[in-house]
């Protein structure tokens, strides 16, 4: 029965963890500030230093390297995991404005854009996906478990910025 009890409460706590990794990451944070100025610069690419976070060549010089200590490599992984979520948090509300700036562009043209809402609900599906598998990684790291798919999160964001920009007459964007 102890065993059962256990069981039931590892699962409990998890689907906890799950709900709440869930409700942090629908939350529409940022989307506030999304205007059509924030837009115009605005580029996917700041975004391109967490690949590099990532990669694990930088480990393996460090352990080449005389008088390396594994307490370094720890640090090192540590830093980069702080950064790492830094720039995951700033991806999801850089994310949200675009989804916000979509939808009030939807909302206010004088064509029925009830396809391109359909797309951008579908991108909102893609990205919250990835975004819960990295953070899913991003736990399970300390396991070994390698972060992947950041390419495709960013994929998403470019995704999300075209069609935002594609909505966007160009008389509005700075020349």
């Amino acid at each position: 029965m102890t065993i059962v009890a256990a069981l039931f409460f590892v699962v409990l706590a998890l689907g906890a963890a799950f709900g709440w990794m869930i409700m942090r990451l629908v939350r529409p944070t940022g989307a506030q500030q999304a205007s059509l100025e924030w837009l115009d610069d605005f580029t996917v690419e700041k975004y391109a230093p967490m690949e590099r976070l990532q990669r694990e060549s930088d480990y393996a010089f460090l352990a080449a390297q005389r008088g390396f200590q594994p307490a370094i490599s720890r640090r090192l992984a540590a830093e980069r995991k702080r950064i790492f979520r830094d720039y995951l948090r700033h991806l999801r509300s850089d994310f949200h404005r675009l989804v916000t700036l979509a939808n009030v562009m939807i909302v206010h043209s004088q064509e029925d854009q009830t396809e391109l809402a359909a797309q951008v609900w579908q991108q909102r599906m893609i990205f919250y996906r990835g975004v819960l598998a990295v953070e899913m990684q991003l736990a399970l790291a300390p396991l070994g478990i390698r972060v992947q798919g950041v390419d495709e999160l960013l994929g998403s964001l470019r995704g999300m910025y075209s069609q935002v920009h594609d909505l966007t007459p160009e008389s509005l964007f700075a020349a």
